[in-house]
């Protein structure tokens, strides 16, 4: 099976989020949990599940472009979410809060979703453009994230 590294994905607003939580958790800390032994243990379930799930979605894509696609993908995960790299990516930004204890990483989460779903619905009219009916029908078949 063949796969574009071009097609891993590096979303920038989840990234600056991230990056952003972890300045404002060391210049004021501030912890969620007083004992947080079962939340790391699921921070580290969820990151472990979310790192296969962004394999997976990038082995389904393959040597399609998901920056430019000639196809719609619509296989692997891409049959049960039609944005499994974004859902990935903000279970990451969760699971990574969790693991650290980090308030401010969790509450950076619904800025940098704003700005993914913006560029969700971008991507959205792009692709019914590109393949109309086809897209289309795709799209009623499958959630947007859940």
């Amino acid at each position: 099976m063949t796969w574009k590294w071009a097609n891993l994905p590096v979303p920038i607003p989840h990234v600056a989020g991230i990056v952003l939580g972890a300045v404002l958790q060391v210049a004021f800390e501030h912890t969620m949990f007083r004992s947080p032994g079962w939340a790391r243990g699921a921070g580290i379930v969820l990151l472990a599940g979310d790192v296969g799930l962004v394999v997976s979605s990038v082995l389904t894509a393959g040597d399609t472009k998901v920056d430019s696609p000639d196809r719609p993908v619509t296989t692997g995960p891409y049959s049960r979410i039609r944005n499994p790299m974004y859902v990935a990516w903000g279970l990451i930004h969760i699971g990574t809060g969790l693991v650290t204890n980090g308030w401010w990483l969790i509450a950076a989460l619904p800025v940098v979703f704003a700005f993914i779903h913006f560029d969700v619905i971008c991507e959205e009219r792009f692709l019914e453009e590109t393949f109309g009916d086809r897209y289309l029908q795709y799209k009623r078949r499958v959630r947007r994230y859940f």
